[in-house]
């Protein structure tokens, strides 16, 4: 399939914004990396590919940065059924939601999902190509130096409800 992206975001015509493409296909570690080169702004904000931000959600995901104590925000991930185009919101989610609204008001949030996230600058660390799971690497660079991570429930990303996963119990 084709994909349009660059076209749409290059048709918006805003000069803040800067379209950066590769020929060939990289993983998404290999793409934050290179991406990462590409900027010069002291807060990087990353989000999934398949995920659209709500208006607003950009500006909620830096506030918190006005706290110099900030490394890091996370936003919130809302799932909707690709069906019906409603919100799917699982009783694990409101319990994930609340814990980290918690421990970000305690000071002790500690994993950035990194579907929807914002961190500064000079916290970034290079994704190693072998990593598997890079949510914890993120939170771990910001707190290793001293940083809070902080939880932005108003900053909402959206995206598709993933497939149930089956359990195989033989």
């Amino acid at each position: 399939y084709d994909d349009i992206t660059a076209d749409v975001v290059r048709s918006w015509g805003d000069s803040r914004i800067r379209v950066v493409e590769f020929a060939d296909d990289r993983g998404r570690k290999e793409l934050v990396n290179a991406c990462f080169q590409e900027t010069d702004g002291d807060v990087i904000v990353l989000s999934a590919a398949g995920s659209m931000m709500d208006a607003g959600s950009v500006r909620n995901l830096v506030r918190p940065f006005r706290d110099p104590k900030v490394g890091g925000v996370c936003g919130r991930l809302v799932h909707i059924d690709p069906t019906t185009g409603q919100a799917c919101i699982r009783i694990s989610q409101l319990f994930d939601d609340f814990l980290a609204r918690c421990e970000s008001r305690l000071g002790i949030f500690q994993t950035a999902d990194t579907r929807l996230v914002a961190v500064r600058r000079e916290l970034f660390e290079h994704l190693p190509h072998e990593l598997i799971h890079h949510n914890l690497l993120y939170s771990a660079g910001i707190r290793r130096n001293g940083f809070r991570l902080y939880y932005e429930p108003a900053a909402v990303a959206v995206g598709e409800l993933p497939p149930p996963t089956k359990l195989d119990v033989s």
